[in-house]
């Protein structure tokens, strides 16, 4: 009951539980403490207060390795992860694929959340399992001002690559990100044409095309325009990706 009334935000259900004897810390789902639901749900930084009040562990961490803060920092709420930076919770902690709390904000949340967390002291060039920095994790996103903001405030590069050599440029195909492509290309020139070693020989156009289930061989080399392509993938063709390169899938 404990960690359903912090996961709806009902203060007084949490109260009311507390007093009558409910363990702050029980875990019998996951490993997640109602700290953790208590992170994601409405009125998040009033119930963590209580919870941390009546004793909860802010650093425990559910069966996937993350704690609350990892929770609150997907949810882009600033309130809730200054209660918990407030009450001491570790920003240097990493989860089962070795990704640190910036590498969830760098994704999911607001510039000003990341600068809070490096305030605090977290690694800004931690790198996880796959080799992946915060740099990759805002292209992925498509956080063009996040990822010009860690180039300007790390040695991180604009093509740095992770263990399947992707890069920030990748990602961002990938995921259609336009703007973050434009930027990348255009502010930081990073090279059009690198290639991953998964899937081998992958382009950025290849992962672009991918993303809509399309051929750019065949859409370039048809009657229509390529004006008519998808912005994205006419932006590449139009800065000279490789429209004949074969990644090694075909």
């Amino acid at each position: 009951p404990l960690h359903e009334a912090a996961a709806s935000g009902s203060l007084d259900c949490v109260w009311f539980l507390l007093r009558e004897g409910a363990d702050v810390n029980s875990c019998p789902e996951h490993s997640m403490t109602p700290l953790h639901y208590a992170a994601k749900g409405p009125n998040a930084w009033e119930i963590i207060e209580v919870l941390v009040q009546a004793g909860a562990q802010v650093d425990a961490a559910a069966s996937n390795g993350e704690s609350a803060l990892f929770s609150a920092v997907e949810s882009d709420d600033k309130d809730a992860v200054a209660v918990l930076l407030r009450a001491g919770a570790s920003v240097t902690l990493r989860n089962q694929y070795n990704e640190t709390i910036p590498h969830t904000a760098a994704y999911s949340s607001s510039l000003s959340l990341l600068q809070t967390l490096v305030d605090a002291g977290a690694d800004m060039t931690a790198r996880s399992t796959s080799n992946s920095t915060i740099l990759h994790r805002a292209a992925e996103a498509g956080r063009v001002e996040t990822v010009a903001w860690i180039l300007q405030h790390t040695y991180l590069p604009a093509d740095d690559a992770n263990s399947y050599g992707w890069t920030p440029l990748h990602f961002a195909a990938a995921k259609n990100h336009l703007s973050t492509v434009k930027f990348l290309i255009e502010e930081c020139a990073v090279d059009i044409s690198a290639l991953p070693s998964f899937p081998r020989n992958a382009s950025a156009l290849h992962l672009a095309t991918h993303c809509f289930g399309e051929d750019p061989i065949l859409r370039a080399n048809c009657t229509r325009p390529v004006a008519d392509n998808t912005p994205l993938i006419s932006y590449l063709l139009a800065h000279r990706a490789d429209v004949w390169a074969r990644a090694d899938a075909g």
